[in-house]
């Protein structure tokens, strides 16, 4: 696979879990727990009721922008796997 390549879908798996994790997830937690300050957290800038639903969709994009790096890299040939005879 090209670098350039290899470059992109690493970033898009970085930002995907970014988004899922930290975005998402300690966003989620931290709303639960009250916290008002709301940091380099998106969803914490949304109004009280707007909160899950912000999390929820920050989940959903890393989940579509992780599945587009494992689209862009399935493709490709493994040369070491096929020294082992696997597909």
């Amino acid at each position: 696979m090209p670098v350039a390549k290899v470059v992109l879908v690493w970033a898009l798996y970085l930002v995907g879990f970014v988004l899922i994790v930290a975005q998402a997830g300690v966003a989620s937690i931290m709303s639960v727990n009250g916290v008002t300050d709301p940091t380099w957290f998106l969803a914490l800038y949304l109004p009280d009721e707007l909160r899950t639903v912000g999390a929820l969709a920050l989940a959903v994009v890393g989940l579509l922008v992780v599945g587009c790096g494992r689209l862009l890299s399935r493709g490709h040939d493994k040369p070491a796997r096929k020294n082992f005879g696997l597909p």
